[in-house]
């Protein structure tokens, strides 16, 4: 079941970044620089981005030619990863919804609010917030302007695993997979294939975003966020 988005926030440390994303000028790494990136508190980077093989070590055991490691002798999860989305580019948003509620009334509207409001731990990256409420107008015009830069391009929101108890291989989607560590993140994502290989990070221009997106803090699309029951 596909989850309705509310809205859409990308947050930045400063404001002429937030400023040039309104302006339809999107600054995009790849996975390898997130991957590179060493990882603390605000949790930017991810050097388990993009597994295709999770597995754990009392439930494997490797054979080479005659040689057999048994799983007692493995110490930590095999983790296995592809070159090809070392070299996509990511587009990262955060997403306002929830999957917890069928029905919102009087009853649990407060619930619901905490639900959809933008996770304190997100709200600490940066004092600048690109907030987007037509999200659909959004996605059209970021894959109208990957079809006239002709790269071939996938978004969805982000699922979320846990690494103590997940074994196996993410043959699907793998790209928008992630550790449960992650899931406040609420993670929208566009993955991006230039063609190219590379570290270097690409600059989309998609147009100007100023009627479908403003700029404020965190903590006040927080504060705003109201919700009517009719």
């Amino acid at each position: 079941m596909t989850k309705p988005i509310f809205f859409l926030l990308k947050i930045f440390e400063k404001k002429e970044y937030a400023e040039d994303f309104i302006k339809g000028r999107l600054f995009l790494n790849r996975v390898s620089y997130f991957k590179a990136i060493e990882n603390n508190d605000d949790k930017r980077g991810d050097e388990y981005e993009a597994v295709y093989a999770w597995l754990q070590p009392n439930k494997t055991k490797i054979s080479i030619g005659d040689i057999e490691i048994k799983s007692e002798d493995i110490v930590s999860p095999i983790v296995i990863q592809s070159q090809y989305h070392d070299n996509l580019h990511l587009l990262c948003l955060y997403a306002s919804y929830t999957d917890k509620f069928q029905n919102v009334s009087k009853n649990n509207v407060e619930e619901f609010r905490k639900e959809i409001k933008i996770n304190e731990r997100c709200i600490s990256l940066g004092n600048y917030a690109v907030l987007i409420l037509n999200t659909q107008l959004f996605f059209k015009r970021f894959i109208n302007a990957t079809k006239k830069y002709n790269y071939r391009v996938k978004g969805q929101l982000v699922k979320y695993y846990d690494p103590t108890t997940f074994h196996g291989f993410i043959k699907k989607d793998t790209i928008f997979q992630k550790q449960i560590e992650y899931s406040y993140q609420k993670e929208f994502r566009f993955a991006i294939d230039t063609g190219t290989k590379g570290t270097n990070p690409i600059m989309m221009e998609i147009g100007d975003l100023s009627d479908i997106a403003s700029i404020s803090s965190p903590q006040e699309i927080n504060e705003m966020l109201e919700i009517r029951i009719k």
